[in-house]
Parts: C-alpha cells; sequence; structure tokens
C-alpha cells in the first residue's frame, strides 16, 4: 500500500503547496507527515483535517522566507516574517482531506489515500507500456496521463549501490509522475543496470559518442506516430541534467529544464565516477563536452532553461560559467534562459518540486496538475 495525494478544484484564490507526505511514500509507524504552506490574499486561514470522523484544525505556525520571497516577486502583500507555513504529524487513516478555512468556509484542497499500485507493471515492449497507464519496460518507467501535448522524459543523476542491488534498473523522481498533466517517461542509464553498473554513466555508453539517441529514438518515433505535435522536454539534474541537455543540443528533444548540470564530464569533481565511466569505454570519441557538439541539430523553437545555484561552487565555476560564456559567444542566447539561486544547505543537490516551482514558476507550474 502506497500513499496517493490528489489535489482537488478549489473556487477560491488559495496558493498552496504540500511538501509533504511525498506520493509513493508510505506511513511510518501508522503516522504520516504533512507539511506545507498556503496563502489567502487579505485573510487568516486555517489548516484543517478532515479524518472522515473527526475534523481537526489548526494556524501556519511557521515562517517561510522562501515562499514570503517568491509571493512578494508575484506583486501580492505578504510580510516576509508572516505565518505561512505548516508541519505536523498526523494518525494516518484510510483517507483524509486537508483544506483551509476562513471564518466558516472550508475550502477542501487535497486528499490523502492509500491506495494498490503497481508503478513498476512490467511491459512486453515500449508500444505496449506508452498504450498503457503506468508501468517499466527494460530502462523505461512510464505514466500516462490524458494531455499529450507534452512529454515530460526524466533522466537520473548519479545512483547509490544500494538501490542498484536492490532494483534492476532505477528511476529518479518517478513519484513526480502523477503531479504533471502530461505523460512522464524516466529513463535509466544502461551503463547503470545489470551485471558490473557504474553508479553514473552520463548516458553516453561504452562504444558510442552517445548513447542517447540509441535510446531517445525508438521512444519519440513512438510518440510521434501516436501524438503528432507532442513537444519533448527533458528534466534532470547533474548527470540527468548533462543527459537532458545533451538531447536538446542533439535535436532530440524539444526542451529541457536541467539544475546543476555538467557540461564537461571530464571535469566533474568525482574523479571516481570519471575514472569509472572511462575504464568502460572501448572506443575514444565521446561527446562528453557540450559545449564541442557543434549544436548544428539544436531546433529552432528549442529553450532550455538552466538553473545553477550558485552556492555549488564547482558546478559554478568548472560547467556553468564556461558553458554561459560559450552560450554569449554562439549567438544561441535566445534558446537558454539562465537562473541563479541561492541555496548553501543543499549546495549540489537538486531542490523538491515544490522549489523548483517557486524558483521557475510557469516554467514547471504550467505542466502540473
Amino acid at each position: 500500500m502506497v500513499i496517493q495525494v490528489d489535489r482537488l478544484p478549489i473556487s477560491y484564490p488559495i496558493l498552496s503547496v504540500l511538501d509533504s507526505p511525498d506520493p509513493a511514500s508510505a506511513a511510518t509507524n501508522g503516522r504520516i507527515r504533512i507539511a506545507g504552506w498556503a496563502y489567502w490574499e487579505g485573510k487568516d486561514i486555517d489548516i484543517v483535517v478532515d479524518t472522515g470522523a473527526n475534523i481537526f484544525t489548526t494556524a501556519p505556525h511557521l515562517s517561510r522566507k522562501d515562499v514570503a520571497q517568491h509571493l512578494q516577486k508575484r506583486g501580492l502583500p505578504v510580510s516576509q516574517d508572516a505565518l505561512l507555513g505548516f508541519k505536523f504529524d498526523f494518525m494516518f487513516t484510510e483517507k483524509l482531506r486537508i483544506g483551509f478555512k476562513c471564518n466558516e468556509t472550508i475550502a477542501w484542497r487535497y486528499e490523502i489515500r492509500e491506495t494498490v499500485r503497481d508503478p513498476f507493471r512490467p511491459y512486453d515492449s515500449l508500444e505496449q507500456l506508452l498504450d498503457g497507464d503506468e508501468g517499466v519496460y527494460g530502462n523505461y518507467y512510464f505514466h500516462n496521463s490524458k494531455d499529450w501535448s507534452k512529454l515530460l522524459v526524466l533522466f537520473n543523476g548519479a545512483v547509490t549501490r544500494d538501490k542498484l542491488r536492490r532494483d534492476s534498473a532505477v528511476f529518479q523522481r518517478w513519484s513526480w509522475a502523477d503531479k504533471f498533466k502530461h505523460p512522464v517517461v524516466v529513463i535509466a542509464d544502461p551503463l547503470t543496470t545489470g551485471d558490473d553498473s557504474l553508479t553514473l554513466g552520463w548516458y553516453l555508453g561504452k562504444s558510442q559518442s552517445s548513447d542517447l539517441p540509441h535510446l531517445l529514438n525508438p521512444l519519440l518515433e513512438l510518440v510521434d506516430r501516436k501524438h503528432p505535435g507532442c513537444t519533448k522536454i527533458g528534466v534532470g539534474s547533474s548527470g540527468g541534467g548533462f543527459a537532458a541537455l545533451s538531447g536538446v543540443l542533439l535535436g532530440l528533444l524539444n526542451d529541457a529544464i536541467v539544475i546543476n548540470p555538467q557540461t564537461d564530464v571530464l571535469k566533474f569533481y568525482s574523479r571516481k565516477h570519471v575514472d569509472a565511466f572511462l575504464s568502460v569505454r572501448t572506443t575514444e570519441q565521446i561527446d562528453s563536452n557540450l559545449m564541442a557538439l557543434g549544436w548544428d541539430q539544436l531546433k529552432e523553437s528549442s529553450k532550455v532553461t538552466f538553473l545553477q545555484n550558485s552556492f555549488d561552487t564547482h558546478h559554478y565555476t568548472e560547467h556553468y560559467q564556461p558553458f554561459l560564456k560559450h552560450v554569449e559567444s554562439s549567438r544561441k542566447g535566445r534558446h537558454f534562459d539562465f537562473i541563479e539561486y541561492q541555496d548553501e544547505e543543499a549546495g549540489h543537490s537538486p531542490p523538491s518540486l515544490g522549489r523548483l516551482a517557486r524558483l521557475i514558476e510557469d516554467k514547471i507550474t504550467s505542466l502540473l496538475k
């Protein structure tokens, strides 16, 4: 049994994000953590939890300066120290509703319930997978949705040995899939599966200059045949960001959202990852430096949103700044939107989906349910 979180439609102008519980998580000793923030302009609101048998009410009690700054940028009247956040542990029942109350009006916004779900149901072919609801075929995880105007293609960063021992393939951020209103594919790097697997391979393969066309072309050909005009958007951080960025520069994907990516694999600060990768290579030609690709295949309409944490000093200096200078000198700037942010605690770690939404706003929120 896993937890499913659904957003309910409301008719009130309430802004909110539920950071926890995470979809696909499970209750711990019968308890779950409920955390997030809410804002209703000009009104004092309470957080309301409906267990089906009882209704509990509490006020927001946490200062969320990051949220306040986000709301201020949108021109909303909110003080820096406003109590917008909430976090508490709650006994989990079969179903919970979370809403926001002003005076005697309650706007129910979220429903949390346990569901029997097999997100990794195996399929016999890639085509059958794309016709199904959710599951796995080989190195592909897929979650379907009705709106095929866009397809999100997510790529992994470094994976852990523990995950590799437990799973035949690792699909990072798969639990984000049901938050999007568009279908989602997560692709596992073949170098991180099977015997003698690596923990990071940048989707470059053993013998090709890049393995990315071999992974994407069968998928994209099916998508183009079944859903003509679908826009393909790559998403990834670190090594996954390198892959998403490669996909756009090679003309395979339309757009990308990348976070703290490597732009030159051989300059990655973890020499053990680089050396392990080079040890399995059978040819010298390799597309490891994105600035050396030529960019002739970049689609005219393509757009890359490139996020870089300035406190991720290695990536900021060795990957982001050289890439930014290359873009400026290449006259390709119209294809890129560079966004620097500051998060000293996170460093190279990527932001949560909620934090990402606050950083790039409609570039990601327009894709969400």
